[in-house]
């Protein structure tokens, strides 16, 4: 059963981990949630479709058996990545955000994700960025991989999509974020005083303005939407 692409309970329960692991230090009052969340709302049209959201506001939000997040958002229904519980064509819009790393088959997700939209759909993605910055945080996290974004353009290309925006994002705290990481093998996002956690939020908000007028060359997410 292990390399059965339908056994995937314990991919989507890792999912859940990182649910439960960022809920446990606020994570929408976190700076970076704000911070990409904004950033996805930015590019929503029309109905979406929100997959693995969990705590977020964004969209119907897919997941699988945390009765828990369902009870605390009440725009969650159940349901998983490699079979979404919706009718073929039903949204204009679906994310799928910090999710495809924790999936061993996430070319099948993609392809999920493709049959629910629309013709000219749209997918929003964020995955991490770069295989030199996987760390013990990643493996405590259920993270398959980190990606570039030749691999994440050649995931969405082999199931049919044209790429709407590509680039990195993170772009200005970048290097701090690599340093940190090295040092302590693996950031950690806890809670920073309210000081550092606005201002690190208005450099995100910054980017997520030049975002739509330029593609960064690097950053510690990388930032895709993808049109069917």
């Amino acid at each position: 059963m292990e390399n059965d692409p339908l056994h995937y309970k314990a991919e989507v329960e890792s999912v859940i981990v990182d649910l439960n692991h960022y809920s446990e230090i606020g994570s929408t009052d976190n700076w970076w949630f704000k911070g990409k969340n904004e950033l996805v709302k930015s590019f929503i049209k029309g109905k979406s479709l929100n997959v693995g959201g969990g705590l977020t506001d964004i969209g119907d939000v897919i997941v699988d058996n945390d009765k828990r997040v369902v009870e605390m958002n009440p725009k969650a229904k159940f349901g998983n990545a490699y079979g979404l519980p919706d009718e073929s064509n039903s949204f204009d819009t679906v994310i799928i955000s910090d999710v495809l790393e924790h999936l061993k088959y996430d070319e099948l997700a993609v392809n999920e994700i493709k049959t629910v939209l629309k013709e000219r759909g749209i997918v929003i993605v964020t995955v991490p960025a770069y295989k030199f910055l996987f760390s013990e945080h990643d493996e405590i996290l259920g993270h398959y991989r980190r990606y570039n974004k030749g691999m994440l353009e050649d995931l969405f290309k082999k199931a049919g999509f044209k790429t709407k925006k590509l680039c990195y994002w993170n772009f200005f705290l970048f290097p701090g974020v690599v340093l940190v990481k090295l040092l302590s093998k693996g950031l950690n996002l806890k809670k920073t005083n309210k000081f550092v956690d606005s201002f690190f939020l208005a450099i995100l908000k910054l980017e997520n303005i030049l975002i739509k007028y330029i593609n960064f060359p690097f950053g510690g997410t990388v930032f895709g939407v993808f049109e069917k």
